[in-house]
């Protein structure tokens, strides 16, 4: 009888290891992605005094920048959540957009956050592409068809 109440232990205590990993990792991941936008940087930007290099002092490197000349740089800082079975949520973002003029001295800026993003709708279904609906033999068949 002992050896079996020292099987039963050790499947215990290996039921018990288990179920201790498989929880420990049911917790979501938070992560941030980006520029840091602190305050205390953000209250030395000026409008008509603050050049591109002492923004590029302050910040680094533009996350992107804008497109077609329009003389705006963007810096992009995103909190993301990341659940156990691996599907992102963006908990929140902050957007410095600056708009400067030909003399590369800060004219605007603008903090926007993810309450002022625009909802695009994103479709579940895949775009139709010619063959992705031919069973075997239509596909081998298909290009006897083709004249040359």
């Amino acid at each position: 009888m002992a050896p079996l109440m020292k099987l039963l232990s050790l499947f215990s205590s290996l039921a018990l290891v288990m179920s201790l990993t498989l929880f420990s990792g049911c917790s979501s991941q938070i992560s941030t992605h980006g520029h840091t936008l602190e305050k205390a940087k953000l209250d030395l930007l000026v409008p008509g005094e603050t050049s591109l290099s002492d923004v590029l002092i302050m910040f680094g490197k533009p996350s992107f920048d804008g497109a077609f000349g329009s003389r705006k740089i963007y810096y992009n800082n995103q909190v993301m959540e990341t659940e156990v079975a691996g599907y992102s949520e963006t908990v929140s973002r902050s957007l410095l957009v600056l708009t400067l003029d030909e003399n590369d001295i800060l004219q605007a800026l603008e903090i926007r956050s993810i309450d002022d993003d625009i909802a695009v709708t994103k479709l579940d279904a895949k775009t139709p592409t010619p063959g992705d609906n031919f069973g075997v033999a239509e596909q081998i068949f298909s290009n006897i068809r083709k004249p040359q």
